[in-house]
């Protein structure tokens, strides 16, 4: 079953979202929208570009299209409130992911999860000219992906392409790894192939909400999301001001780079940015297909297919360790950074100069930081920084522990004894773990 999209009542909607959005849900059945208000329900296959920064695509007979070109043109008429840009939607099945693509690197800036709604401030706001020229794509599933071990063996690679008649080339980095992902899973044949799905509100619901004083009760649901959403953008200058505070008091000088790269570390804890995290199932992407190609059609040897995918962190619920690699990095000051003067040993080592200085004065009652959610979130977690290199200062634990705390880089469809993590893969040659100790693994 390729890319769909049908129209359903409220009826039929209401049984998937009561169990992932109980609120929205009984809000929605208080106001009883009948059968003449239908939603659209779309289905996207692995990695597929839902949106590309230009325009956003629907299903249309398994191709992906946009609304002037769609076969359907009730669509365009039902969504001519979002034009070219991402409607109101909610996502009810998997993962989507939300991103910026720099042509060398792949910056994840939001992951939804099923129960999430999107694009609620573009088209809630009164003022659409405020909002700047979109710089962001939209994914079914995880962009932000790619494999521990190294797939950079040209004679597997041209083997895996006769097996599955890819015409893709070879991916030479981990940033070109999530689009051979996604041709591979296309490539292979599924019984059940894994996709995304989302409900979409088309324009009759989006007209009634913002202007029918009857549905006042979900319009004031939707704009409290929106707001808590840009709780952090609102409040970021607090964030940075604490920073360089705390830099000032302590005689700290870190270049801009490691400045930008510690205070989006805590961005990921605070579970503001998405960090890094092994894949233990299908809910990012199709991890036993996927493993599948890398051991059987690839024919990796002597290794575990782990999968690396983004994931949004919660300090206090989050059952997993989310990363920050130096080797995969999705902080902005990156980009403009001029050739390196420091190897990665040395720039770990002084993040966790900071790290160790910052959490020790926000812990001070004279810094006036500690009933803050700074505080909070740091004696919650842990910070790991690990490398395949051993540091001769001691200071950075070796790839190797990293088992310690994490042992879902373990994980593989089927399990094999003989495999063994890629410890030495290029994700983790200078990485930092973030994890609550006092959560159980899931």
């Amino acid at each position: 079953m390729n890319n769909a999209l049908t129209t359903i009542t409220w009826d039929q909607a209401r049984k998937i979202l009561q169990p992932i959005n109980p609120e929205m849900t009984a809000i929605i059945d208080q106001l009883a929208p009948d059968e003449s208000m239908p939603l659209y329900h779309a289905q996207y296959n692995f990695g597929e570009i839902i949106d590309n920064g230009k325009q956003f695509h629907f299903p249309d007979n398994g191709q992906l299209r946009c609304l002037s070109d769609h076969s359907n043109p009730q669509l365009a008429r039902d969504f001519n409130y979002a034009g070219n840009y991402i409607p109101i939607g909610i996502l009810i099945d998997k993962r989507l992911e939300l991103f910026v693509d720099t042509g060398n690197s792949i910056i994840p800036s939001q992951i939804f999860q099923p129960g999430d709604i999107f694009a609620l401030s573009l088209h809630l706001e009164k003022n659409k000219s405020l909002h700047p020229t979109p710089v962001t794509q939209m994914a079914s599933g995880s962009r932000s992906c790619f494999a521990l071990p190294n797939l950079n063996d040209s004679i597997h690679y041209m083997q895996l392409k006769r097996k599955l008649h890819l015409k893709s080339p070879h991916p030479k980095s981990l940033y070109e790894q999530g689009t051979f992902f996604r041709d591979a899973v296309r490539a292979k044949s599924c019984e059940q192939p894994w996709k995304s799905s989302v409900i979409l509100f088309p324009q009759q619901w989006v007209d009634l909400i913002k202007n029918d004083a009857s549905w006042q009760p979900l319009y004031c649901y939707l704009i409290e999301l929106a707001w808590l959403k840009s709780s952090y953008l609102r409040n970021k200058i607090y964030y940075d001001y604490s920073f360089n505070m705390v830099t000032t008091q302590r005689n700290l000088k870190p270049n801009t780079y490691l400045a930008e790269t510690f205070k989006y570390i805590l961005a990921i804890a605070l579970g503001e940015f998405p960090g890094l995290r092994v894949a233990v199932d299908d809910s990012a992407l199709p991890l036993e297909t996927l493993q599948d190609i890398i051991l059987n059609d690839y024919g990796l040897k002597n290794y575990i297919p782990t999968i690396i995918h983004a994931a949004r962190f919660n300090y206090q619920t989050s059952h997993f360790t989310a990363y920050y690699s130096f080797q995969y990095p999705t902080v902005l000051a990156s980009l403009n950074r001029t050739k390196r003067l420091t190897t990665t040993l040395h720039d770990l080592r002084e993040l966790k100069h900071i790290f160790m200085n910052y959490h020790d004065a926000v812990m001070q009652q004279t810094t006036g930081l500690h009933n803050t959610v700074i505080a909070k979130m740091l004696d919650s977690i842990d910070l790991h920084f690990l490398h395949s290199k051993k540091d001769i200062h001691d200071e950075i634990n070796l790839s190797t522990l990293v088992d310690e705390f994490d042992k879902h880089f373990h994980y593989c469809i089927p399990t094999s004894s003989h495999r063994k993590p890629a410890y030495s893969g290029a994700f983790l040659r200078g990485c930092i773990g973030i994890t609550n100790p006092h959560l159980n693994q899931s």
